[in-house]
């Protein structure tokens, strides 16, 4: 089920601010959370209101988001380097 694609101020600054391979690798993987808001993601834990946060790495870039399945939206919070 394909579920809407929000993006927070602070990933869509941390995204203008790459190269175009590192950006389409990047698009690539988010619409892959909204194609399939389901797949098992890399970590995650649980914000102050008690909403579970999940990430996903890509390369060298954690994507931290949460799925709001009431509205049918995956919400990508933030961007940034994975810990290596």
């Amino acid at each position: 089920m394909m579920y809407r694609l929000l993006l927070a101020d602070v990933v869509v600054s941390f995204y203008c601010d790459l190269d175009v391979d590192d950006q389409s690798i990047l698009w690539l993987r988010m619409k892959r959370l909204a194609d399939d808001p389901g797949q098992d993601p890399d970590f995650g834990s649980f914000d102050n209101e008690g909403r579970k946060i999940d990430g996903v790495i890509e390369g060298v870039y954690a994507i931290i988001y949460y799925v709001d399945h009431a509205a049918k939206e995956v919400k990508v919070i933030d961007i940034r380097f994975a810990d290596l």
